[in-house]
């Protein structure tokens, strides 16, 4: 999965059908009376390379599945120097809440090695 930063937008691309948010809320850990962070979650077809030439950063982005049951999932993530955990609620309409949080590198890279089996994406 390569992240990629164009003329001060941010968005993704997409490797074997599986598509990362483009835009996701997080929040500090700790009680809250803040509603949900929502993740909306869209999808463009592109009709050619075009856009490449825009491309002033790329990094490498590594996503593994800890699991999945009824449309939930928690996934751990890893983009060079800093690594999430997220949780992601049942899509609700266009929606659905998502918490992400901060985690170690090695917590990640353990996370990735033991509990993701053949469910992690990497770009050769």
């Amino acid at each position: 999965m390569t992240h990629l930063r164009h003329r001060g937008a941010t968005s993704s691309v997409r490797y074997s059908g599986i598509s990362q948010p483009s835009l996701v809320a997080t929040r500090a850990a700790g009680p809250s009376t803040e509603t949900m962070p929502q993740e909306i979650e869209r999808k463009f077809l592109l009709a050619h390379d075009g856009w490449k030439s825009s491309v002033v950063k790329s990094a490498r982005i590594r996503d593994g599945l800890v699991a999945i049951f009824n449309g939930r999932k928690a996934r751990v993530r890893v983009i060079e120097d800093h690594a999430t955990i997220a949780l992601k609620g049942a899509h609700k309409g266009l929606g659905r809440s998502e918490f992400e949080y901060t985690i170690p590198i090695s917590d990640a890279e353990e996370i990735l090695r033991t509990m993701c089996d053949d469910r992690v994406l990497e770009p050769d």
